[in-house]
């Protein structure tokens, strides 16, 4: 389900570079690339704010639990903080792609991750 708030980080990210491509990988989940490089990943269900866990669940503790009743993809966007808003994953690409421009170990690495990624 693709919010408003991630089609305007789509449309500002092409605006970045022409040479952005955002790859879905599936599940919601989506990597964005510079031409040969790795920049970072975002979920399609992108909210405005970035919201963290804000209770703590026993029942994340329990393996057993959360494989047999809780959902799968909520719970890994949970527990990695994929629930980035819009504001934070737009500041988090401008310097990633700064990064990649000015910082020649960041371009190294991500071209490495990019190698050993399965880009379709």
């Amino acid at each position: 389900m693709r919010t408003y708030w991630f089609s305007r980080f789509c449309k500002e990210a092409q605006k970045l570079s022409a040479h952005i491509r955002i790859v879905r990988l599936k599940l919601g989940f989506y990597r964005i690339y510079y031409k040969d490089h790795y920049l970072m990943e975002c979920y399609d269900s992108m909210p405005a704010m970035w919201r963290d866990i804000e209770n703590y669940d026993p029942r994340l503790e329990s393996q057993k639990y959360y494989e047999e009743y809780e959902d799968h993809v909520k719970m890994v966007r949970t527990i990695k903080n994929f629930m980035e808003g819009y504001y934070d994953s737009i500041q988090k690409l401008k310097r990633c792609f700064w990064l990649l421009r000015h910082n020649e170990d960041f371009w190294k690495s991500s071209g490495n991750i990019y190698n050993q990624a399965v880009v379709k």
